[in-house]
């Protein structure tokens, strides 16, 4: 006796999309502006009090007492030819006077130079700007998705290939 079987098992069939992230991604960004202190110090009026003058200021100062001193040279020769013109020959009173009009000036001695005035500062503080933008991350999920076929049931088919049978018997 001669059987063809066939069987059809139950399926199950997946079908599977994978799921995606995607990322967009900003940097953050981070400035930083320094500018240092400045200190500026001045201290010409100190040194100009103390007798250390800048060439300039020095030749200035002696050549306005040197304007001085020829002027008052000058005025003292005139009066002294005037004197003179009065003096009689035998009044010497005149040339007393003139002679005691004179005097000697004395030298003035500094034993110690301070400066009056003080030093001139000025001071521009130092300087520090930060700047901060915070970066972002923005994202996109995408789903992944399951297909789910089934087919249940299985199926069984027998089928009689052959000879004949007798069934009588």
């Amino acid at each position: 006796m001669d059987l063809k079987i066939r069987q059809t098992w139950p399926q199950i069939r997946l079908r599977t999309t994978s799921p995606e992230l995607r990322l967009q991604v900003t940097e953050s960004q981070l400035n930083i502006r320094q500018r240092n202190a400045q200190v500026r110090c001045d201290a010409t009026q100190c040194r100009e009090e103390i007798g250390l003058r800048s060439p300039v200021s020095f030749a200035r100062d002696n050549a306005h007492k040197g304007y001085e001193t020829v002027m008052q040279h000058i005025g003292q020769v005139a009066r002294n030819g005037d004197m003179m013109a009065q003096i009689d020959r035998y009044d010497m009173s005149a040339v007393v006077t003139a002679l005691s009009a004179q005097t000697l000036e004395l030298p003035r001695f500094i034993l110690a130079r301070v400066p009056n005035s003080p030093v001139d500062m000025d001071v521009l503080p130092a300087e520090l700007k930060i700047d901060y933008r915070v970066g972002e991350v923005i994202s996109q999920p995408i789903r992944g998705e399951i297909s789910l076929y089934m087919q249940p049931q299985g199926s069984v088919e027998t089928e009689y290939v052959g000879r004949n049978v007798d069934i009588r018997g």
